[in-house]
């Protein structure tokens, strides 16, 4: 089963794939120079091509998070209507369950920790909620996006997905303290190669090496893509390229992304579908 806003977000990136095939199109001839005068020059059409693309770019991330919003949203109507008992929820899920119904307010939260209570010991399906996994509020940054299907249980996404299809061990690497303080050290010692490593030695045995993420994979894909479409979209740099073929290539991107997203998810309810089968 694939989630309607995937097909939505198909027809959505073919929009943006004929604008970028147009723009290529002005770009390689001046025959459009009849829709137009000012057309026939060649700046006017580079300039004017490159106006479609970025517009599309940033459309494209409209798209993204547009569609991340409505896959939730068709998510938690199919685990919803599948009326699971609250005890069979994921782990993660019901951690998500828990922190959006305990707030600051006593008297609110209460109800809703007493509601729980009543659900689980009587094996009761307790509705969830869009607000409990989230949304992107803004830009569908990498971290952004882990999160929100970290809350239904599906923890680095785009981390599995980048390994699947990037054919990557990792995302990550590991930088060792002594790493990030190099040139500090070497101040430090003047130069002297032997204390050198004498301080990395006891640096390095005293805090272990730091994770951190590469940009690779589709982590690297839409680092790049949001960065173009801030600049863009906020006026950072007027003179911003983006190429027909950039815009086709960041539509395969993230169109293969959340293609692989919807597949992690039909897989999940999949498993709570099998779940409530036995339970019949």
């Amino acid at each position: 089963m694939a989630f309607n806003c995937l097909s939505e977000l198909t027809e959505k990136i073919t929009e943006t794939d004929r604008v970028a095939r147009l723009a290529q199109s002005l770009l390689d001839s001046s025959d459009v120079a009849s829709i137009s005068g000012e057309l026939s020059e060649t700046k006017h059409r580079r300039s004017t091509a490159n106006a479609m693309t970025k517009s599309a770019l940033v459309l494209l991330c409209g798209y993204f998070e547009g569609y991340l919003k409505k896959l939730i949203e068709e998510f938690v109507g199919e685990l919803n209507d599948l009326k699971l008992p609250l005890k069979s929820t994921g782990d993660e899920l019901f951690l998500s369950i828990l922190q959006h119904s305990i707030t600051d307010n006593r008297n609110k939260t209460l109800p809703k920790i007493l509601t729980i209570k009543d659900c689980i010991s009587e094996d009761n399906h307790f509705p969830l909620t869009q607000e409990a996994i989230g949304a992107t509020k803004g830009n569908p940054t990498v971290d952004t996006v882990e999160t929100i299907f970290q809350r239904i249980g599906i923890p680095g996404i785009i981390d599995k997905l980048s390994m699947r299809d990037y054919s990557l061990d990792s995302t990550y690497t590991t930088i060792s303290q002594s790493q990030q303080l190099h040139q500090s050290i070497e101040l430090a010692v003047d130069g002297d190669i032997t204390r050198y490593q004498k301080v990395v030695e006891l640096i390095d045995g005293k805090w272990a090496p730091k994770k951190q993420r590469r940009d690779v994979g589709y982590v690297g894909r839409i680092q790049e893509l949001l960065k173009k479409r801030n600049r863009i979209a906020h006026g950072e740099n007027w003179g911003e390229q983006v190429t027909p073929t950039e815009l086709l290539d960041f539509n395969q991107d993230i169109l293969r992304l959340c293609t692989g997203i919807d597949e992690y998810l039909t897989s999940e309810l999949d498993n709570y579908r099998t779940i409530q089968a036995k339970a019949l």
